[in-house]
């Protein structure tokens, strides 16, 4: 069954399932086979990409060739996954590498069910991401977001699974379906984050975001609608993206200072990127 492949995302976090699904399209259309694809979040990825045949992780299939799209901090066992150290390219690369393909970077899509949001003229923010590396440092400023779209009579709902401790938002924190979240988000007028898979997810529904980093590259997270606030010229950054730190499980500031990197991105750049977004 030459023409037939299972394409399994040995990955449950959520932004690299979103982010590998639109290369895998991609493939599909580039060699004409039948693919199957094994993701962690099939509901979300099966309306939208119809001629892709989704199956459940772990299933098993015989005489179907089979390809491992993943990233481990284990060199020796990521090297089964990727031709290149995955911390050092973009994360969307990893998966056109696996598959033979030239990389160019390709926007997500994410089914977006139809759900009655019951208030409007809101923005959506996340403040959590898997590493404390990737989190957004300065002093009080998300809370400062916050004040600030309220005083324009904008609301602000908080999307994240995680909770938060911010005053005057509309908390949608806890364990509720991730396709009801990527609705939320659709209908908000802009989403702010982190490198997070919420943030995979609102340029998966074509929300304007403003992607909050400091710890990666530029070119490693691509932004197809809204902006990237990155750290400022002179200050340290890139640690996550640079094998010649050692990745442990949560990335501690690898040079002691104190999250430079994200400390150093003010709430005023955010706001000033957030007035151009709206």
């Amino acid at each position: 069954m030459s023409d037939c492949i299972n394409i399994r995302l040995d990955a449950n976090a959520l932004g690299d399932n979103v982010c590998w699904v639109p290369i895998i399209e991609e493939y599909r259309k580039q060699t004409g086979k039948t693919v199957l694809v094994s993701t962690f979040f099939n509901q979300l990825f099966a309306p939208v990409y119809p001629n892709l045949i989704f199956c459940q992780p772990n299933n098993i299939l015989h005489n179907i060739e089979r390809v491992y799209i993943g990233v481990s901090v284990d060199n020796d066992r990521d090297n089964q996954f990727s031709h290149k150290n995955w911390r050092t390219q973009p994360l969307q690369k990893v998966a056109s590498d696996v598959l033979g393909m030239e990389y160019e970077p390709i926007q997500p899509k994410v089914y977006i069910p139809d759900i009655e949001i019951p208030f409007d003229n809101y923005i959506c923010i996340s403040e959590h991401t898997s590493r404390k590396s990737k989190y957004w440092h300065y002093p009080n400023g998300w809370q400062d977001v916050v004040d600030y779209c309220n005083s324009q009579g904008i609301k602000v709902v908080v999307c994240s699974k995680e909770p938060t401790n911010l005053k005057n938002v509309i908390d949608r924190t806890g364990d509720h379906p991730l396709i009801n979240r990527s609705a939320l988000i659709n209908k908000a007028r802009a989403f702010i984050g982190t490198s997070s898979g919420l943030y995979w997810v609102a340029q998966g529904v074509d929300t304007p975001s403003l992607l909050i980093s400091g710890s990666t590259d530029h070119d490693h997270e691509y932004v197809w609608n809204g902006f990237r606030i990155s750290t400022p010229c002179g200050f340290c950054a890139g640690c996550m993206t640079n094998d010649l730190y050692p990745f442990n499980d949560e990335l501690d500031c690898p040079e002691n200072k104190d999250y430079e990197c994200s400390r150093e991105i003010t709430s005023e750049m955010v706001i000033i990127k957030l007035k151009e977004l709206l």
